[in-house]
């Protein structure tokens, strides 16, 4: 299960219908009150979020980080803010996001269940 994290809802609309096209389940929050609460009660397998929401990504990947600290958390964002790994994400995507970029970085960040 995948949590997508943004507060425009056409993008969600299209991450969740990318991701689900390829066989993952996609919960969805339009904030970071939301997504914790989420996080929360389902542990999704990893977390994708836009940088920019109302509180802000840095503080939900920080909040996330400290109670998952082996899941992935991967950025969306639409300007070169470099490795923001030491922020807590796992992985930064630029916008616009191409469909095979977003496919191969959930591949590679995907927990093994096995």
């Amino acid at each position: 299960m995948i949590l997508v994290v943004d507060d425009n809802p056409l993008m969600l609309k299209a991450l969740r219908s990318i991701l689900e096209a390829y066989g993952d389940t996609v919960m969805e929050a339009a904030d970071v009150q939301q997504a914790l609460e989420l996080a929360d009660a389902n542990e999704p397998e990893m977390v994708i979020t836009d940088l920019v929401l109302a509180e802000n990504g840095f503080t939900l990947a920080k909040k996330l980080r400290a109670a998952y600290p082996e899941m992935p958390i991967l950025a969306l964002s639409g300007w070169d803010g470099g490795d923001l790994r030491a922020l807590g994400f796992t992985e930064t995507l630029q916008k616009p996001i191409k469909m095979p970029d977003l496919l191969a970085a959930v591949r590679r960040n995907r927990r093994s269940t096995e």
